[in-house]
């Protein structure tokens, strides 16, 4: 073998593409329109856009889960996107049944209110009005469970902190956070309630239309 290490490999051929590798380039903008089958369409209707935002962060959730069970080695890496994800959904999904029916129970949403235990007050609020819950109802236990859930999510996430940063606003800690977390049966549970806050949307829209 010759002692040349240029004779070690072989020759480069001419017709050689060096793979891709990612790097800034001068041509590179965010937020672009192609008129390609990848642009994806926006709204400044806050109505559709809410009603996007709702299930978009829900299906966010459903599928990182299902990639998660799927693909098991990256739980650890997107168990936090996948629990903001459903925080917010949750959020939005409350806040739209305010919006939509709130003014005839005389609740309205306040100011930058992410606390879900608020929301959910809220929301029985529009209940009791139209007799869906208290004395008028024939059955709260669906409602009450639902209420018992959104109050755990709150007593880990009461302002929609926990899931996002590495650490609180005084930069301690999310102590309360338990070790791990089935995130299939987590997805399974968002599921029910988003199939119970749906069945109060549809309860509620004949009022409204």
């Amino acid at each position: 073998m010759s002692n040349d290490p240029k004779d070690w490999f072989e020759p480069i051929p001419d017709d050689f593409e060096p793979p891709y590798i990612p790097w800034p380039e001068s041509r590179d903008r965010l937020f672009t329109r192609t008129g390609t089958g990848h642009d994806a369409p926006l709204t400044d209707d806050q109505k559709e856009r809410l009603h996007h935002l709702v299930n978009g962060y829900k299906m966010s959730g459903d599928i990182l889960v299902e990639y998660v069970e799927q693909n098991p080695g990256f739980k650890r890496r997107l168990v936090y996107p996948i629990l903001f994800s459903y925080r917010h959904y949750l959020e939005l999904a409350l806040k739209r049944l305010v919006i939509d029916y709130g003014t005839a129970a005389g609740v309205m949403l306040e100011k930058k209110d992410h606390g879900l235990i608020r929301l959910w007050e809220l929301f029985l609020k529009i209940l009791i009005h139209h007799g869906h819950y208290g004395e008028s109802s024939s059955n709260d236990a669906p409602t009450n469970l639902v209420g018992d859930r959104i109050k755990e999510f709150n007593s880990l996430d009461p302002v929609s902190q926990t899931f996002r940063y590495p650490s609180d606003r005084l930069n301690a800690p999310f102590s309360s956070v338990p070790s791990s977390i089935d995130l299939s049966e987590h997805k399974r549970v968002i599921e029910n309630i988003s199939v119970y806050l749906e069945a109060a949307h549809s309860a509620l829209e004949p009022w409204y239309g």
